[in-house]
C-alpha cells in the first residue's frame, strides 16, 4: 500500500447564516465525499486522515490553525457551486501551491463549454467527471509520483479534465459579455422592464441563458421571452404582435387606465380587433378604423435582440414593425456597419447598444467612419501579437493600450487578462449617427 504525507481535505459545502449550523441552506448528508475518503484511505496509507468539511466556517478555522492542505476537493452542486468557487479562489490567492479538485453535476455538458468554464475558473486545477472515487485516487497517486508537477499529468487521466494555465480565450465568453451588458442595462441605463426576442438555435438559447443568469444576479426578470425559428425567411410580425400586447397590458396596469380592458392591435393587417368592446368604450362609430400600431408604446424599457448566424440580414429590416419606443440591445453580430447604415434600417436602431471586444476606430476628422477590413481575423491576430509584444506579463497583469504608443489608433481589439485566462476586454458599443462608438460604463 502506498504511503504518503499528503494532507487532503474534502468539502461538500452549504450556505450558513448566523454561524455554523444555525441556519443552513442545504440540509443534506455529505455522503459523496465520505465515500471518496473511505475509498482512497483503503488504497493509500495517509500520515493523517482525510478531513471532511460541511460548513465554510470550519474551513476558515482550520486554515487559520493548520494552514492550507496539499489538496482540497469540492463537490459542486447547483446550490453550492458559487460558494465553493469563491472559497477555492480565496485559497488559491493565499496558498497558490494548494491543488484544487472539483467534481459533481454542476458542470457544462459540451466540450466547448467545459473548456470555457475551466478557462473562466483558473482556481480549478482538475475537474472530475461522473463517479469520483477512482479518478480522485489516480490524481493523488500521480501527483505524489510526479512531485506535484501538474503539467506532467494534465490530460493523461481518464474522467479528469484540466486546462493548461498558458491557454487563453481571446474572445470573451458569453458570460463575461453578458455580465457587462446586464450591468449596463441595470446600473447605467436603469431599465426596469426588459423583453427578449431571440433565435431558437443552440447559439441563441446559450446567449439568452447567459443574459438571464446575469440579470438574475441583479434581481431583474424579463417581462417577456420570445423565440423565432432562424430559417429563411424570418418573419417577426407575430412576435411583435405578442410584444405589443404585453406593452398594452403594462400600460393598462400603470398610468394609462383608459386602455384597461382593450384588446386591440393591428400589424400589417394581421391583428384582430374586438370591435364591439372598443366602440362601446370609446363611443366610436363602427365605420371608424383603429390601428394601434400607430400608437408608439414605451412601456417596455429595453429589448434584448441577440442574433445568430446570418440573422442580421432578415431581422434588422423588421425592427421598424414593432413601433416600440424602447432601448435596443444586441450582441456583436449586429456589427456590420455597411448593412445597418441602410436608410430602411438605420433610423430604427439608432441608439442601440451591444457588447464586443472590438474597439471602433475612426480616422481624424471623421472622414472615414468605419473600415470593415479592420474587423477580421487578420487584424485580430495582428493586434494580439502587438498585445503580447507590448504587455508586461510578469504578474499576468496585462495592459494592452499604452498611452505613449503612437500606433494606438490602429488597435481594433481590447484584451484584458488581469482576472484570469478569459479576455475581460469587453466594450459597450453604441450605434449613433451611423457610427459605432464606445461608451463609458459604471461597473458594479
Amino acid at each position: 500500500m502506498m504511503k504518503t504525507n499528503l494532507n487532503v481535505w474534502l468539502t461538500d459545502l452549504t450556505h450558513t447564516m448566523g454561524g455554523e449550523a444555525s441556519s443552513i441552506g442545504a440540509d443534506t448528508f455529505p455522503l459523496g465525499i465520505g465515500c471518496i475518503a473511505t475509498y482512497v484511505e483503503s488504497k493509500i496509507q495517509f500520515s493523517s486522515p482525510v478531513k471532511l468539511f460541511r460548513y465554510p466556517e470550519k474551513i476558515d478555522l482550520s486554515l487559520k490553525k493548520e494552514g492550507a492542505p496539499h489538496i482540497i476537493g469540492f463537490s459542486s452542486f447547483v446550490w453550492n457551486s458559487e460558494l465553493s468557487l469563491a472559497i477555492a479562489r480565496r485559497i488559491k490567492e493565499i496558498y497558490p501551491k494548494t491543488i484544487v479538485i472539483m467534481g459533481g453535476p454542476n458542470y457544462p455538458l459540451t466540450r466547448k463549454k467545459q473548456e470555457i468554464f475551466l478557462l473562466a475558473h483558473p482556481e480549478i486545477d482538475f475537474f472530475i467527471l461522473h463517479e469520483a472515487e477512482v479518478p480522485f485516487l489516480n490524481i493523488l497517486v500521480e501527483l505524489d509520483k510526479n512531485s506535484f508537477d501538474i503539467s506532467k499529468i494534465e490530460g493523461k487521466l481518464p474522467s479528469v479534465h484540466s486546462i493548461n494555465k498558458n491557454v487563453y480565450l481571446l474572445d470573451s465568453s458569453l458570460d463575461v459579455k453578458n455580465q457587462v451588458l446586464a450591468n449596463h442595462v441595470v446600473n447605467n441605463l436603469n431599465l426596469e422592464k426588459v423583453a427578449i426576442i431571440a433565435p431558437r438555435t443552440k447559439e441563441g438559447v446559450d446567449e439568452v441563458d447567459s443574459f438571464l443568469k446575469e440579470m438574475d444576479r441583479l434581481n431583474k426578470e424579463p417581462v417577456s421571452i420570445q423565440w423565432y425559428e432562424n430559417t429563411d425567411p424570418i418573419d417577426l410580425r407575430s412576435l411583435f404582435k405578442n410584444l405589443r400586447e404585453i406593452a398594452w397590458e403594462i400600460n393598462a396596469q400603470a398610468e394609462y387606465k383608459e386602455f384597461l380592458g382593450v384588446d386591440i392591435d393591428i400589424l400589417d393587417s394581421m391583428f384582430d380587433v374586438e370591435s364591439d368592446e372598443v366602440y362601446d368604450i370609446f363611443n366610436i362609430q363602427e365605420d371608424e378604423s383603429i390601428d394601434s400600431t400607430k400608437v408608439v408604446l414605451d412601456s417596455i424599457d429595453g429589448l434584448f435582440f441577440p442574433l445568430a448566424d446570418e440573422g442580421l440580414t432578415y431581422v434588422a429590416s423588421q425592427v421598424s414593425l414593432s413601433n416600440l419606443e424602447t432601448q435596443l440591445l444586441g450582441n456583436d453580430l449586429w456589427l456590420d456597419i455597411d448593412f445597418i447604415n441602410q436608410e430602411s434600417i438605420s433610423p430604427h436602431i439608432s441608439g442601440m447598444y451591444f457588447v464586443s471586444t472590438f474597439k471602433p476606430n475612426y480616422r481624424i476628422g471623421n472622414e472615414f467612419d468605419y473600415d470593415p477590413k479592420l474587423n477580421n481575423l487578420f487584424h485580430y491576430g495582428l493586434d494580439f501579437a502587438q498585445f503580447i509584444i507590448e504587455s508586461d506579463n510578469k504578474n499576468n497583469n496585462f495592459s494592452f493600450f499604452n498611452q505613449d504608443n503612437s500606433n494606438k489608433a490602429s488597435n481594433t481589439r481590447s484584451f484584458d487578462f488581469s482576472s484570469g485566462m478569459v479576455n475581460q476586454g469587453v466594450n459597450i458599443l453604441k450605434y449613433s449617427n451611423k457610427r459605432i462608438v464606445q461608451t463609458n460604463m459604471i461597473t458594479e
